[in-house]
């Protein structure tokens, strides 16, 4: 971006008669993110008879690095000039670069019998770079199951009963994600270092300073939820090509419980 010491803001027609006294100007910014996803996945299936075996192992690595980088200044006296090395004066520069990773290995197994019973479950590792090191993996799991009633024996003369089945789970998952919070309680960007203090310029009488803006939170780890699931599914009354169906009849059971919230303090200045 530039701005005319000659035709900029503040001057009137007809250009070229006054120049602005600090001269012209140029910016420049500049904001390059890069996102690589790696996945490797291994699965497997087999029958033995009415049983059957599905099994599922993979791994996955996430990264994103973001750089953005700003400079301004003026004292362009020069028509065709553009660039920051012909600016004199008033300069001013910033630059910042985060990078966040994601590390996941998981496994989950499937068994079910003749089609009527069956068994699931799963496990996860996960290590992110916002917690410190000491703190950084998190482990986690489910385990269901289900039982398909009405292919039982008997029940196969009950023609007025489409299908009944049960089903339950439990299992916990996770969530790494922090946000920034204005006084307003507008949520803002991520929070990538939560972990570690952070520093903002705070100079004093053109003294070049710096304040705390968090606080370091090496114990913070990651935030856990367990959730738990149980309910009959059935459907009644098949006539012809009319259907009636009816399902969770009897008010599945649900519940979220949430420990080791993710909350992370920051320092609000002071007037």
């Amino acid at each position: 971006m530039y701005g005319s010491a000659v035709h900029g803001a503040g001057q009137l027609a007809p250009y070229g008669v006054t120049v602005l006294t600090n001269g012209g100007n140029a910016t420049r910014s500049n904001t390059n993110t890069k996102s690589v996803t790696f996945n490797n996945i291994l699965s497997w299936n087999q029958d033995f008879g009415n049983h059957n075996f599905s099994a599922l192992a993979g791994q996955e690595s996430y990264t994103n690095n973001s750089l953005y980088d700003y400079g301004y200044g003026e004292g362009i006296m020069q028509l065709g000039q553009y660039e920051l090395s012909s600016t004199t004066k008033n300069w001013q520069v910033q630059s910042n670069k985060d990078r966040f990773a994601l590390l996941s290995y998981f496994g989950k197994l499937d068994y079910n019998y003749n089609s009527k019973y069956y068994l699931s479950g799963s496990f996860r590792r996960d290590g992110s770079s916002r917690f410190h090191p000491d703190n950084r993996w998190g482990n986690f799991f489910s385990a269901g199951l289900s039982w398909q009633i009405a292919k039982e024996d008997f029940l196969k003369d009950v023609s007025w009963l489409d299908n009944l089945s049960f089903r339950s789970s439990y299992g916990t998952t996770g969530n790494d994600k922090l946000s920034r919070r204005g006084a307003n309680g507008v949520g803002g960007g991520d929070i990538y270092y939560a972990y570690q203090g952070v520093y903002e310029a705070n100079d004093l009488y053109g003294q070049a300073g710096l304040r705390p803006s968090a606080f370091a939170t090496p114990a913070l780890i990651w935030e856990k939820n367990k959730q738990f699931n149980a309910a009959f599914d059935f459907s009644i009354f098949k006539i012809s090509m009319v259907r009636l169906s009816i399902t969770h009849v009897l008010l599945p059971i649900y519940c979220i419980t949430k420990s080791f919230l993710c909350l992370h303090r920051l320092v609000m200045p002071m007037v």
